[in-house]
Protein backbone atom coordinates (compact mmCIF):
# COMPACT_ATOMS: atom_id res chain seq x y z
CA UNK A 1 0.00 0.00 0.00
CA UNK A 2 2.62 2.03 0.94
CA UNK A 3 4.39 1.81 -2.44
CA UNK A 4 1.48 2.60 -4.45
CA UNK A 5 1.27 5.88 -2.72
CA UNK A 6 4.17 6.76 -3.21
CA UNK A 7 4.25 5.80 -6.76
CA UNK A 8 1.13 8.13 -7.09
CA UNK A 9 3.27 11.26 -6.18
CA UNK A 10 6.19 10.66 -8.43
CA UNK A 11 7.10 10.68 -12.39
CA UNK A 12 5.55 7.30 -14.02
CA UNK A 13 9.18 6.61 -15.19
CA UNK A 14 10.96 6.79 -11.77
CA UNK A 15 7.76 4.99 -10.36
CA UNK A 16 8.18 2.20 -12.60
CA UNK A 17 11.98 1.68 -11.74
CA UNK A 18 11.71 1.34 -8.14
CA UNK A 19 8.07 -0.80 -8.38
CA UNK A 20 10.31 -2.88 -10.93
CA UNK A 21 12.85 -3.54 -8.26
CA UNK A 22 16.25 -1.63 -10.09
CA UNK A 23 15.78 0.61 -6.95
CA UNK A 24 16.28 4.34 -7.37
CA UNK A 25 17.50 5.21 -10.72
CA UNK A 26 17.79 2.03 -12.29
CA UNK A 27 21.26 0.86 -10.06
CA UNK A 28 19.70 -1.95 -8.70
CA UNK A 29 22.27 -4.00 -6.97
CA UNK A 30 24.81 -0.89 -7.45
CA UNK A 31 22.41 1.24 -4.96
CA UNK A 32 25.02 0.32 -1.80
CA UNK A 33 28.21 0.47 -3.45
CA UNK A 34 27.72 3.97 -5.57
CA UNK A 35 27.58 6.01 -1.67
CA UNK A 36 30.54 4.14 -0.62
CA UNK A 37 32.44 4.90 -3.58
CA UNK A 38 31.38 8.47 -3.15
CA UNK A 39 32.66 8.53 0.73
CA UNK A 40 35.93 7.10 -0.47
CA UNK A 41 36.06 9.66 -3.05
CA UNK A 42 35.77 12.21 -0.68
CA UNK A 43 38.00 11.28 2.10
CA UNK A 44 40.43 10.96 -0.25
CA UNK A 45 40.38 14.37 -1.91
CA UNK A 46 39.79 16.01 1.64
CA UNK A 47 43.13 14.09 3.02
CA UNK A 48 44.67 15.43 -0.69
CA UNK A 49 45.55 11.60 -1.80
CA UNK A 50 45.03 12.53 -6.04
CA UNK A 51 46.05 9.17 -6.77
CA UNK A 52 43.80 7.37 -4.75
CA UNK A 53 40.60 9.41 -5.49
CA UNK A 54 41.18 9.01 -9.43
CA UNK A 55 41.44 5.22 -8.94
CA UNK A 56 38.40 5.95 -6.85
CA UNK A 57 36.63 7.57 -9.42
CA UNK A 58 37.73 4.91 -12.42
CA UNK A 59 36.53 1.87 -10.02
CA UNK A 60 33.46 3.72 -10.20
CA UNK A 61 32.90 4.63 -13.78
CA UNK A 62 33.84 1.45 -14.63
CA UNK A 63 31.45 -0.83 -12.31
CA UNK A 64 28.12 2.16 -14.01
CA UNK A 65 29.87 2.60 -17.22
CA UNK A 66 31.72 -1.18 -17.79
CA UNK A 67 31.06 -1.16 -21.93
CA UNK A 68 32.39 2.55 -22.54
CA UNK A 69 35.46 2.54 -20.40
CA UNK A 70 36.66 -0.60 -21.50
CA UNK A 71 36.49 0.51 -24.98
CA UNK A 72 37.67 4.02 -24.36
CA UNK A 73 40.44 2.60 -22.19
CA UNK A 74 41.23 0.33 -25.17
CA UNK A 75 41.37 3.15 -27.60
CA UNK A 76 43.19 5.59 -25.71
CA UNK A 77 46.15 2.57 -25.91
CA UNK A 78 45.89 1.77 -29.37
CA UNK A 79 48.12 4.46 -29.93
CA UNK A 80 50.98 3.85 -28.34
CA UNK A 81 50.85 -0.05 -28.87
CA UNK A 82 54.95 -0.28 -29.11
CA UNK A 83 55.60 1.15 -25.92
CA UNK A 84 54.09 -0.96 -22.80
CA UNK A 85 55.96 -4.35 -23.50
CA UNK A 86 55.59 -6.54 -20.70
CA UNK A 87 58.08 -9.45 -20.54
CA UNK A 88 61.45 -7.56 -21.63
CA UNK A 89 61.86 -6.58 -25.11
CA UNK A 90 59.88 -8.64 -27.20
CA UNK A 91 56.61 -10.38 -25.59
CA UNK A 92 52.90 -9.48 -25.06
CA UNK A 93 51.88 -5.52 -24.72
CA UNK A 94 49.53 -4.14 -22.53
CA UNK A 95 47.21 -3.30 -25.03
CA UNK A 96 46.64 -6.90 -26.02
CA UNK A 97 45.70 -7.71 -22.74
CA UNK A 98 43.18 -4.37 -22.23
CA UNK A 99 42.10 -5.11 -26.08
CA UNK A 100 41.19 -8.96 -24.37
CA UNK A 101 39.34 -7.54 -21.46
CA UNK A 102 37.42 -5.09 -23.60
CA UNK A 103 36.14 -8.42 -25.26
CA UNK A 104 35.64 -9.95 -21.85
CA UNK A 105 33.28 -7.13 -20.62
CA UNK A 106 31.43 -7.15 -23.40
CA UNK A 107 30.58 -10.44 -23.63
CA UNK A 108 30.03 -10.74 -20.24
CA UNK A 109 27.70 -7.60 -20.00
CA UNK A 110 25.93 -8.93 -23.36
CA UNK A 111 24.86 -12.56 -21.56
CA UNK A 112 23.60 -10.42 -18.31
CA UNK A 113 21.93 -8.21 -19.82
CA UNK A 114 20.95 -10.60 -22.15
CA UNK A 115 21.20 -8.65 -25.16
CA UNK A 116 23.43 -11.33 -27.15
CA UNK A 117 21.42 -11.83 -30.71
CA UNK A 118 22.20 -13.57 -34.08
CA UNK A 119 23.09 -10.78 -36.59
CA UNK A 120 20.44 -9.96 -39.34
CA UNK A 121 20.89 -11.83 -43.06
CA UNK A 122 22.75 -8.84 -44.30
CA UNK A 123 25.64 -8.17 -41.80
CA UNK A 124 26.24 -12.03 -42.23
CA UNK A 125 26.41 -11.60 -46.14
CA UNK A 126 28.74 -8.42 -45.12
CA UNK A 127 30.62 -10.31 -42.78
CA UNK A 128 30.85 -12.90 -45.63
CA UNK A 129 32.02 -10.48 -48.34
CA UNK A 130 34.87 -8.69 -46.41
CA UNK A 131 36.34 -12.52 -45.71
CA UNK A 132 36.03 -13.25 -49.35
CA UNK A 133 37.99 -9.96 -49.68
CA UNK A 134 40.07 -10.62 -47.26
CA UNK A 135 41.69 -13.85 -48.69
CA UNK A 136 41.36 -12.21 -52.12
CA UNK A 137 44.13 -9.96 -50.76
CA UNK A 138 46.06 -12.59 -48.85
CA UNK A 139 46.14 -14.94 -51.54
Amino acid sequence: MKSEAVAQNMPSSLANEITAGRGLFGLGPWAAIVPIIAIAIGITVGEGMWPYALAFIGAGCALMFPVPMSLGIFAMMVPFDFLPVLGGSSGTTLTFLVGGGAIAILLVEGVVKRRLELPTRSALWWFLFAAWTGATILW
